[in-house]
């Protein structure tokens, strides 16, 4: 499954590379690509009753998405990764290689590994959903034109800084395991993975086999502080700031609020309500055998 599109145009430069590899070590395949507005669910749905065993990825985590949703309770097929992304956040939770050469060989000789999703209103995600600062991000990513002259990761940090100088917290109701709350949020993320935005380590204790949901709740920071907290944010050592909670869960709801938008492995959701939940060992994914 090719997204051609993903990583700006990378997917469709290295896929002649990956055909010829697979011809090299006599596996036999089938390739198709996702186009923008295609139901790529229903696709990898319908390829797969044709009883392929494994689903080879390229793409981002977005593409990653649509795969696990169009496989569904499929759980005997086996899913393979090549990042090619803007973030690529699932590949540091789960450890398929960090190169192109490293995924290859993880394809030929890697082990199966059982992991957990999380699922969202009925929609299964591999890393996470966020709602707040980082919804509206992605929300500006799909709703306007990316700044001139930037292109890929720096497009992407661009917006980061400008909105988190003017982001305001909005007051949000939800329930971590029945526990309610309602707070003025910068940002809740409900998370199976640890590093969200490509680089930023918002839950560093997460799990993608443990059972668990891991929450990472930022309340109010004041304007000026924000850039200092978002440095500590890249390395994972935010849990000492005061406005930032942890919690484990198996459930969270989000009560309804049509003024903040919600992502779901980077790609935009919508807005509340949202009733989140985590399927364990839901999806068998190809990694390195030193995994």
């Amino acid at each position: 499954m090719v997204n051609p599109a993903a990583g700006y145009g990378k997917g469709a430069k290295i896929v002649g590379e990956v055909e010829k590899f697979l011809r090299t070590n006599d596996l036999v395949y089938e390739s198709f690509f996702t186009k923008k507005g295609q139901n790529a669910r229903a696709i990898v749905k319908k390829r797969l009753d044709e009883s392929f065993t494994d689903l080879l990825v390229i793409g981002g985590d977005g593409t990653l998405n649509d795969a696990i949703n169009g496989i569904g309770e499929n759980r005997k097929v086996v899913v393979n990764v090549i990042s090619t992304g803007t973030g690529n956040d699932f590949i540091k939770s789960v450890n398929v290689g960090s190169n192109l050469i490293q995924q290859l060989d993880t394809l030929l000789h890697g082990v199966e590994k059982t992991i957990d999703l999380g699922v969202c209103n009925e929609r299964l995600f591999h890393n996470g959903v966020g709602i707040g600062f980082d919804g509206q991000i992605v929300a500006d990513m799909k709703q306007k034109k990316r700044p001139l002259l930037l292109w890929g990761y720096g497009a992407y940090l661009y917006r980061v800084l400008r909105i988190l100088s003017s982001y305001q917290e909005k007051q949000l109701s939800f329930s971590i395991d029945g526990k309610k709350y309602t707070k003025k949020v910068l940002l809740l993320t409900v998370a199976n993975g640890t590093t969200f935005g490509g680089g930023f380590v918002l839950t560093p204790d997460a799990k993608v086999d443990d059972g668990l949901l891991d929450v990472c709740l930022i309340e109010r920071i004041l304007p000026w502080n924000r850039f200092l907290s978002l440095s500590k944010l890249g390395a994972g050592r935010h849990g000492k700031l005061e406005e930032v909670s942890f919690f484990k869960a198996s459930h969270v709801s989000i009560e309804a609020d049509k003024k903040q938008w919600m992502h779901i492995d980077g790609e935009l959701l919508g807005h509340p309500p949202f009733e989140i939940n985590i399927h364990k060992k839901a999806l068998k994914v190809r990694v390195r055998a030193s995994a």
